[in-house]
């Protein structure tokens, strides 16, 4: 057990460290505004003075209108690296907390298809359902339905009707319901602590 133990342990980190490398190596965030270096920089003073709260919703103002970038940004940097919860409807436990950033990293990267940098992701690894724990699906029903979602992406040019089979299938709800649930979560985003300096992001009173 004490093997077994340390393996999860380490597992974790390796996780995290290729979880970091990925946000480092992602270009930086873009805004539909005419200067979007003003955005990026908007954002990452929110994060880093703790108000992800805030950063969310300049965040989400894009990602709700569908921008690619910044749907991706979230995905892919925001969450994973910042570890930004985003906004809920009830309070999140320990063993609820990852399922829910998790399902909520594969409901936009499914919005997301048509962005030509998620489409080749899909190609090559799915919904990488691999690297998440048995405990982040509800049931092994569901878990065996992401898998037919999964199966699909890799498989079919046609990413479209991979996502339209997981609403089907109430993986997800279609965009525009999604959107008008995130509008309307009475729980703030908020983030986790991080290790080392990183810790200034933790958001006050999450």
């Amino acid at each position: 057990m004490a093997i077994e133990r340390r393996f999860q342990e380490l597992r974790h980190w390796v996780i995290l460290i290729v979880l970091i490398f990925v946000a480092f190596s992602a270009s930086p965030m873009s805004a539909k505004t005419a200067d979007p270096t003003a955005f990026v920089k908007n954002v990452s003073r929110l994060l880093n003075g703790g108000d992800c709260a805030q950063a969310w919703k300049e965040l989400w103002s894009l990602a709700r209108q569908r921008d690619q970038k910044t749907l991706r940004d979230i995905v892919f940097a925001v969450i994973p690296y910042r570890a930004l919860v985003p906004p809920s409807y009830f309070p999140l436990t320990e063993n609820s907390l990852q399922s829910h950033m998790v399902n909520h990293m594969i409901a936009l990267k499914l919005y997301n298809w048509k962005d030509p940098e998620i489409s080749a992701e899909f190609d090559k690894y799915g919904l990488s359902l691999d690297s998440n724990p048995q405990e982040v699906f509800a049931n092994s029903q569901v878990q065996n339905e992401y898998r037919k979602v999964d199966v699909c992406l890799r498989t079919h040019k046609d990413k479209g009707a991979c996502v339209n089979a997981a609403i089907a299938l109430k993986l997800i709800p279609d965009f525009d319901s999604y959107v008008a649930m995130m509008d309307h979560a009475p729980r703030e985003a908020f983030c986790l602590p991080l290790p080392g300096p990183k810790r200034v992001h933790i958001s006050p009173n999450p």
